[in-house]
C-alpha cells in the first residue's frame, strides 16, 4: 500500500469521525467516473483504490476554505508549515534543509555508494506542501531552483485534488516552477 492510499484511508478515518459525507473520485470530472463514499469500510475503499488506480484523487463534500481542518490535524499542519518556512528562509545549510524535510515526511532519496556528491539541493525560498509532505518523493542528485513550489494537494472550489508528486533522479527544476499533485518527472529531466 502506497503513501497515497494510506493518506486516503487516514482522511477516511477523519471524515467518519466528523460525520462527513465525503466522496472520493479518481478524476475531477465526476460525471464520467465512479466514486466511493469515505464512510464505507476500509476494505471497500481499498478495493476502489485498487480497481481505479490513479496518481491523484478528488475529494468532494468537505466544505469551504477551512475544510483542511476536517481531514488533517491543525497542529500537525502548523508544525510542518513552521519547518517548511524555516527551511525556506532561515536554514543555515543544504544538509540541514534536506534533513528537516525528511523529518516531516518528504521522501528524499540518498545517493548510492560512489555517488555521495549527488545529494538533493534545495534553493532558498522553495516551498513544500505542509499538509501532505509524505506524498512528495525526490530522487538523489535533484536540484530545486529558488522559489520552487511542490504541492501534493490543491483546494479548489468545491473539491480537493490530492496526489503523489514524484521527481526522478538528477532532475533540474528551474526557479519559480510549480509542481502540482499527481505529477511525475522522469530521471534526468530539465523543468
Amino acid at each position: 500500500m502506497g503513501n497515497l492510499q494510506k493518506t486516503i484511508l487516514r482522511i477516511a478515518g477523519w471524515t467518519k469521525r466528523k460525520g462527513l459525507d465525503t466522496v472520493l473520485f479518481n478524476s475531477p470530472f465526476v460525471s464520467a467516473k465512479p466514486g466511493i463514499c469515505l464512510r464505507s469500510q476500509d476494505n471497500e475503499i481499498m478495493h476502489f483504490l485498487e480497481q481505479y488506480p490513479s496518481k491523484r484523487y478528488c475529494l468532494f463534500g468537505l466544505g469551504g476554505h477551512d475544510s483542511w481542518r476536517k481531514i488533517q490535524h491543525p497542529l500537525r499542519t502548523q508544525y510542518n508549515g513552521l519547518i517548511v518556512s524555516f527551511t525556506a528562509f532561515l536554514c543555515p545549510s543544504p544538509k540541514a534543509t534536506v534533513a528537516l524535510l525528511k523529518f516531516i515526511g518528504v521522501d528524499i532519496e540518498d545517493p548510492p555508494q560512489g555517488l555521495e556528491g549527488k545529494v538533493v539541493g534545495v534553493a532558498p525560498q522553495s516551498s513544500f506542501d505542509p499538509f501532505f509532505p509524505e506524498l512528495i518523493k525526490i530522487g538523489y542528485g535533484t536540484q530545486l531552483g529558488a522559489q520552487t513550489i511542490i504541492s501534493s494537494h490543491v483546494n479548489q472550489k468545491g473539491y480537493w485534488l490530492l496526489g503523489e508528486v514524484n521527481i526522478g533522479r538528477e532532475v533540474l527544476v528551474g526557479a519559480r516552477s510549480v509542481i502540482g499533485p499527481g505529477v511525475t518527472i522522469g530521471d534526468y529531466a530539465r523543468v
